[in-house]
């Protein structure tokens, strides 16, 4: 089985998501580096731009809300744990 893939839908410009990702981006090498993360532009498509326009950062296990707008490590933690 494929391990499950992180998504975080994002934007240039938008202080949170840079502060979001760079926050994962550093969990995310010492607790789980072999877990893929895919940094989605919501300004690349407006289907997600219309989706998503004020709820960015937000981060998706699948079709699973797993955190947003600030990363918590606590609960990135249990995520991990749970699903992956």
């Amino acid at each position: 089985m494929a391990a499950a893939a992180l998504q975080l839908f994002s934007r240039r410009g938008c202080h949170l998501c840079e502060d979001f990702e760079r926050a994962l981006q550093a969990w995310l090498e010492v607790h789980a580096p072999g877990l893929a993360l895919e940094v989605i532009d919501i300004d690349g498509d407006e289907d997600l731009r219309k989706r998503y326009n004020a709820d960015v950062p937000l981060l998706m296990l699948g079709d699973r809300l797993v955190l947003q707008y600030f990363f918590e490590s606590d609960r990135m933690a249990q995520v991990v744990r749970q699903h992956v």
